[in-house]
């Protein structure tokens, strides 16, 4: 049965404010652009007009995109009642897979009441209200329609890939980006005379790796899984710095690296925190915002660390559908070799080597540590969809002992 859009977004709204009672009931006080970023949805169900831009600016305040880790929600209720608005924000705009928001809103609504101590978990409870909740608002008339952007995208709506960037990732990769049903999406990127005019408002320096890599990677959108569209990588300095923000880096770099040319350009955005670079010489680096206070070297060059990105998200994927290893060392040639594995050379460096194919990924990585030399220790993590072959490969370690 086709799913009503603005019904499903009504009804999810009532399990929001439901769970923001009792975080307020807990003593908690919701910041007040966070009350604005609701009320921005509550608008457009009361049938006022309201833009695709004004919601999805009410997204971002209640995610808090723009944020410094300073400047983020640090109580665990309050951060995930944010998530939950934003959440419902981004439905509200009608994404592609906004099916899927009744379970991202859901799942924020729930953790922000067991986040708060002593409380039980109101799971059961919010799924009888939304299914309430839902047949009130389909018996209702009328509902609001989907907003419309104030300006039509430029450049035309999203494509699909067609396989144009296998020789500079290699085809692992490159299905991948298949896999998760990437886009190029024309409104996020810029030609290099509107990449120029921005970077100079922003005040960085423009390098040609960083023309080089709008031209090739600029506007791509690549979701985190299949069916995680809206948690997404965004590729390109163009998008990286068109916002509010820029994504600069929150502290120094961490190593000396290549002399001259050290100012770093964001131009990929992760929906996990961490941020990727390219310097003026066009190697690429990578900063959790939440954890590091500077940017760590991740690859050789931008093809390289797109790749990578990638393959680690298959390698992350492996670890809740196949059988993943993390070991000490470099183990990575041994291994890839016991798996009958390719090397994938678009993304393998003097930092990183990685082998793969549709079967298992294998990443023998150095982990950096910050300091005026690259140095750190090597690690080699392994995941496949075959457990059975993964495990003969790479035994499971054995057990230790607890003691009584």
């Amino acid at each position: 049965m086709r799913r009503n859009h603005a019904a499903e977004v009504s009804a999810l709204a009532e399990v929001v404010r439901a769970s923001l009672a009792e975080v307020v009931a807990s003593g908690r006080s919701l910041a007040e652009p966070k009350r604005g970023a609701l009320a921005c949805v509550e608008r457009w169900l009361a049938l006022e007009t309201v833009s695709k831009e004004e919601l999805e600016s009410a997204r971002e305040e209640a995610h808090e995109t723009r944020a410094t880790p300073e400047e983020r929600e640090r109580d665990r209720s309050l951060s995930w009642a944010n998530a939950a608005i934003g959440n419902l924000a981004w439905m509200a705009t009608k994404p592609r897979g906004w099916q899927d928001g009744p379970r991202v809103v859901m799942d924020a609504a729930v953790c922000a009441v067991t986040s708060i101590e002593g409380s039980s978990d109101p799971r059961e409870r919010f799924e009888a209200l939304h299914v309430e909740a839902l047949a009130r608002a389909l018996e209702s008339a009328p509902l609001p329609k989907t907003p419309k952007a104030e300006l039509p995208p430029a450049g035309g709506p999203p494509r699909k890939l067609s396989g144009e960037l296998v020789p500079f990732i290699g085809s692992v990769a490159s299905a991948r980006l298949r896999r998760v049903s990437a886009v190029v999406d024309p409104s996020k990127r810029a030609d290099d005379a509107a990449l120029k005019a921005l970077m100079k408002h922003r005040r960085y320096t423009l390098y040609e790796p960083v023309l080089a890599f709008e031209r090739r990677y600029g506007g791509l959108v690549a979701p985190d899984g299949p069916g995680q569209e809206g948690n997404d990588f965004v590729f390109g300095a163009f998008a990286c710095l068109s916002g509010e923000r820029s994504d600069a880096p929150r502290g120094g770099v961490g190593h000396e690296g290549a002399k001259g040319k050290r100012a770093l350009i964001p131009v990929v955005r992760s929906p996990n925190d961490v941020v990727y670079f390219l310097d003026g010489h066009g190697a690429a680096w990578a900063q959790d915002t939440l954890e590091n206070p500077g940017a760590l070297l991740f690859a050789r060059d931008g093809d390289r660390m797109v790749a990578r990105i990638l393959l680690f998200q298959i390698l992350s994927q492996r670890r809740f559908d196949g059988a993943f290893r993390e070991l000490e060392g470099k183990r990575g040639e041994e291994i890839a070799a016991a798996l009958g594995i390719p090397l994938v050379p678009e993304a393998s460096d003097h930092l990183a080597r990685v082998w793969a194919d549709d079967r298992a990924v294998v990443i023998e990585q150095r982990l950096l540590v910050p300091g005026p030399v690259l140095r750190g220790p090597w690690q080699t993590l392994v995941a496949g969809r075959d457990r059975k072959k993964i495990e003969r490969v790479v035994p499971a370690p054995p057990e230790v002992p607890r003691g009584d």
